[in-house]
């Protein structure tokens, strides 16, 4: 078993412990993490900040502890997995039974990372944190079943209510002695930011049809709605809403997914911490591919 994949049982023991004395909640664990990692080929969920650690320069590598990487690693998760259920509700798909599970699993989130992270952060913390639940806030308000159809302006909010995803890579610059005005810190939220924003335009070029029938219109739909009311298409023809997505919206899309992952390459080359790129270069490539 390589050492990836011991840390990444490790981690998954880890936040299962954390429920050993919530029997009612314990048992719907198992099929959570399943659901939240089944398709995460890159190791995202669990073995973000273990990936992050190892494309360090060596100097900086080995003042990261294996100990840090598992707990960091139980954060993100937590997080996940809170968030997973949370975006369930948003979508009118939640059940009951498990918001006790999202409530404990965010608070085990936010307590590993405030646990953590020294004093003087906590305020950069809690900033991302609110530019989560804002965008995910506006985006609900703005998109589900909505009388105009949403303005989603440069997609900002694709990467603000995504971006608490890369606190594991951040505590651990953190850690190294990086504070949130050091270019190595900076440039490491740009690359997470506009990486988001390009995976989350090529989720929804793939799920617009799906989302529209669920009555949320996504940033995909919002153009090919935007332009169908331009040629004075009926909105529900879905036909001719294909057709725009296919002559006109896709291209729109792949060029802005384009922009967005030539935003974070630069960002990742220009990033001095950073000496061993290829699994963060892989997250682009899984976009672009």
């Amino acid at each position: 078993m390589n050492n990836f994949e011991i840390i990444h049982h490790e981690i998954c023991r880890r936040y299962i412990e954390l429920y050993k004395n919530c029997p009612s909640i314990l048992k719907h664990i198992p099929d959570m993490v399943g659901r939240v990692t089944k398709n995460d080929i890159n190791g995202q969920i669990t073995l973000l900040p273990y990936f992050f650690k190892k494309s360090l320069t060596p100097n900086l590598s080995k003042n990261v502890s294996d100990e840090s990487v598992i707990l960091l690693g139980v954060a993100n998760l937590a997080g996940w997995i809170a968030y997973r259920i949370y975006d369930d509700f948003m979508d009118n798909n939640g059940h009951q039974n498990m918001l006790s599970l999202a409530h404990m699993s965010d608070r085990y989130c936010i307590a590993i990372y405030l646990a953590i992270l020294p004093d003087h952060m906590h305020s950069m913390f809690h900033s991302l944190m609110n530019q989560m639940n804002e965008s995910n806030a506006w985006e609900h308000e703005a998109s589900f079943k909505p009388t105009n159809i949403p303005d989603y302006k440069k997609c900002q909010v694709l990467g603000y209510k995504s971006l608490p995803h890369s606190f594991g890579p951040l505590t651990i610059l953190v850690l190294l002695g990086y504070s949130k005005n050091t270019p190595e810190m900076k440039k490491c939220i740009s690359f997470f930011y506009n990486y988001l924003i390009a995976r989350q335009l090529s989720d929804d070029a793939l799920d617009w049809q799906h989302d529209l029938k669920q009555g949320f219109i996504n940033p995909v739909a919002a153009k090919i709605l935007t332009s169908a009311n331009k040629q004075h298409h009926i909105s529900g023809d879905i036909e001719a809403l294909k057709n725009i997505f296919k002559n006109e919206v896709t291209h729109e899309v792949t060029s802005l997914i384009t922009k967005r992952l030539s935003s974070a390459q630069i960002f990742l080359n220009q990033n001095r911490a950073i000496q061993y790129k290829e699994y963060l270069q892989s997250l682009l490539d899984a976009v672009k591919n």
